[in-house]
């Protein structure tokens, strides 16, 4: 890399040459070291938004599922939409909350969609059946973070209406922890929540083979949050913050600022 020279009236300064070096295989090891940690009957949806926590969307992408994961997880439809166009073909996950008039784009590029409410099930359902598909969800229940989701105690009167919607596949049943390490007492209320949520859904959904609850902090320090799935984030780049050091699983870090 050739230096760059800034020339002004004044004088000319050379600044040194800097890169930032990523390395997927050990973005691939902490993936496996998350595999290790919960266990064969629990599966992996490597969150990949805001292009890898800075790490680079698509090369995340490639080093997590090479190492096993079986979904990515992104925060806006443009993050899904972006790794789908450069070539990825995997299920995505859209965790972020989406519009009716959205459902078209999400139905054509083949992302898995959160259900937040009624009104953009029933837009999914029609995009899905106008292509004559069947778009495939995540429900996410709001069990206290208060950041989106169906409140656990309206899920009664909205589990008949989403069972209606034939053309929505229902995959995943979803909620995040407001504080999973600062605020055990909060935490185990909303672990219990998720689980009555669970049962609740299922009885008029069906069998939902994803369950996932837990992101980093969580799937180290709280197994009983694991369920079928979880989400991790920044662990997967090398970072472990707020976890207790004995819970948490040796990492490499995937970034190296070289100057």
């Amino acid at each position: 890399m050739p230096s760059l020279t800034i020339r002004d009236t004044k004088r000319v300064s050379t600044l040194r040459p800097a890169r930032l070096e990523i390395d997927p295989t050990a973005i691939a090891d902490n993936l496996r070291a998350v595999a290790c940690l919960v266990g064969p009957g629990v599966r992996l949806i490597a969150v990949v938004k805001a292009e890898a926590y800075g790490h680079g969307a698509l090369v995340a992408s490639h080093a997590c599922l090479a190492a096993g994961a079986d979904m990515l997880a992104v925060a806006l439809l443009e993050e899904g939409l972006a790794l789908r166009h450069q070539g990825v073909l995997a299920p995505i996950l859209v965790m972020g909350a989406l519009l009716p008039m959205q459902a078209a784009t999400v139905v054509e590029a083949d992302l898995t969609a959160t259900v937040m409410d009624v009104d953009f099930a029933r837009a999914l359902s029609a995009a899905a059946a106008a292509r004559g598909e069947r778009a495939t969800v995540h429900l996410k229940v709001d069990t206290g973070m208060n950041r989106g989701g169906i409140r656990s105690d309206e899920l009664a009167g909205a589990l008949p209406q989403l069972a209606g919607l034939t053309h929505l596949r229902w995959e995943g049943i979803m909620s995040h922890l407001a504080d999973p390490l600062g605020d055990p007492e909060y935490t185990r209320r909303q672990v219990a929540e998720f689980r009555g949520a669970i049962a609740a859904t299922e009885a008029v959904l069906g069998p939902l083979p994803y369950h996932h609850l837990a992101s980093t902090p969580a799937l180290c320090a709280l197994p009983e949050s694991r369920f079928t799935a979880v989400r991790p984030g920044n662990m997967l780049y090398g970072a472990c913050e707020g976890v207790p050091a004995d819970r948490c699983p040796v990492l490499r870090p995937a970034m190296t600022l070289k100057a």
